[in-house]
């Protein structure tokens, strides 16, 4: 066996002997699922502007590399083959840490854009598929916030931002019921966007570390975080959009201050009859012939689809949004929000709203920032009865709580390490309380998020209309 050969089953045989199942994150910090709907199979590492730290999963010093030097991996059967520039091993999996940031670029299978992550970085061959890679960032809470809502929210106004920063540290310590073992959140829209460092902003980091620790809780446990872009002037109860039971804090209203600021009030687009009823043939396995607007919610949208044709099947309008959003583009149908008619060879929609309509309204705190809101008065206007919770001194992500008791109990005390960079900023304190009936609250780590009425007479909702079959 030659030196070469002997380096390289020595490497072998160290990285995989000192394999181990992937750690639960440390107190502060959340695991996210990089690249999941790319799916690479090859791709590039490298440290910026500092060394890049190679180990086994369960910390064993491999090797050094200078900033810059590139890291390649690509699977192989169930290993990965890591390249550098002098030696070639291979193994079941590495944890990667750079002394500032990690660049990433992959390879699936087009070349895409180089990202840079800060924290740790373990990559895999992805259980889910025979080729891909699955690539795992272990980062601080409060930084994936601020990318987050440098990437979701992307206004440079600080109140609309620190309320989509509440929201998005509550999404994520929450914790889906589709967190793995391997990792809480994916980086994409299935979850929350997260690019790592490349879009961040001064506005966002600002709103991290303003509201450092606070999430939004109703009767102890993290609420379901939902936001979207536009509501078209209503938003919408949650069990009209999604197959669930009525929540109590997502209940839709009559959202006036959306208009404000929205380029969605009002859209019109077109599709084409074939290539739509093609779509809904290959996702509904049937003879597509046509669809009929089925069933409206009290406000007005859409809530049920009935698809025509050799096997008639009744689908949530969400579900029938989001199908064309993946086949023609997101602009063509924005919201369930609609109407919709036969022109010649097209289905011509016109709606208003853009999303799924259940929760914050994006363009809407944008208006109420602009008009001096506070943050707390934002996420009160969109979640109405909930409570802005301050963790304190060190927690693990919470699991999915169960629904709600039927009486209250108290708030759930959960804690959190805060980063020396970013002290969290302390509670509001001249918030005024709920009613005697209302569960206790402490003083130094919870407030009341207070009621806010709109300031304009809300829009009548629109006017239910009779089943119209299209398409025919």
């Amino acid at each position: 066996m030659t030196a070469t050969a002997s380096r390289w089953a020595l490497a072998l045989l160290l990285v995989s002997a000192t394999l181990a199942a992937e750690a639960a994150p440390t107190r502060g910090e959340i695991r996210v699922r990089l690249l999941e709907r790319a799916a690479p199979t090859h791709v590039e590492i490298a440290g910026v502007d500092g060394t890049l730290s190679v180990r086994t999963v369960s910390g064993a010093s491999l090797m050094d590399l200078p900033a810059d030097t590139p890291l390649r991996l690509v699977r192989v059967g169930d290993e990965l083959e890591v390249q550098t520039p002098t030696l070639t091993l291979r193994a079941l999996g590495l944890r990667i840490q750079a002394s500032a940031e990690i660049s990433v670029t992959a390879q699936a299978p087009q070349r895409l854009e180089p990202r840079r992550y800060q924290g740790q970085l373990v990559l895999g061959p992805a259980p889910d598929t025979e080729e891909a890679l699955m690539l795992v960032n272990t980062v601080d809470l409060e930084h994936y916030v601020a990318c987050v809502v440098s990437r979701e929210y992307g206004f440079d106004d600080l109140e609309g931002s620190k309320a989509q920063a509440v929201l998005a540290r509550t999404y994520a310590l929450r914790r889906p019921a589709a967190a793995s073992a391997a990792y809480d959140l994916p980086d994409h829209t299935g979850a929350q966007v997260y690019e790592g460092t490349a879009r961040l902003t001064r506005v966002a980091v600002q709103a991290a570390q303003a509201t450092a620790g606070q999430i939004l809780t109703y009767r102890g446990a993290p609420i379901e975080a939902v936001y979207f872009s536009s509501s078209g002037g209503h938003t919408v109860n949650n069990e009209d959009v999604w197959a669930s039971a009525p929540v109590p804090y997502l209940r839709g209203r009559p959202d006036p201050y959306d208009a404000l600021t929205s380029p969605h009030t009002s859209w019109t687009s077109r599709v084409n009859r074939e290539a739509l009823l093609q779509a809904l043939s290959r996702t509904y396995r049937m003879q597509a012939e046509g669809f009929v607007v089925e069933e409206r919610s009290a406000d007005g949208r859409v809530k049920t689809i009935q698809v025509l044709g050799t096997r008639p099947r009744t689908v949530p309008a969400n579900a029938f949004r989001l199908l064309i959003s993946r086949q023609f583009g997101t602009d063509q149908l924005r919201s369930t929000f609609f109407e919709v008619r036969r022109a010649g060879g097209d289905y011509v929609f016109e709606g208003q709203g853009f999303g799924h309509g259940v929760g914050m309204s994006q363009y809407g705190a944008l208006a109420q920032s602009q008009q001096g809101r506070s943050y707390t008065e934002i996420l009160s206007f969109y979640f109405e009865g909930t409570r802005l919770t301050t963790l304190e001194g060190g927690s693990p992500l919470l699991a999915t709580p169960a629904p709600p008791p039927a009486a209250d109990v108290p708030v759930r005390r959960v804690t959190l390490t805060t980063p020396p960079s970013s002290p969290a900023s302390p509670p509001p304190t001249d918030l005024p309380l709920q009613p005697a009936t209302a569960e206790p609250a402490p003083p130094s780590t919870t407030v009341i998020v207070p009621a806010a009425p709109p300031p304009t007479d809300p829009p009548a909702p629109r006017k239910k209309k009779k089943k119209r079959r299209i398409g025919w």
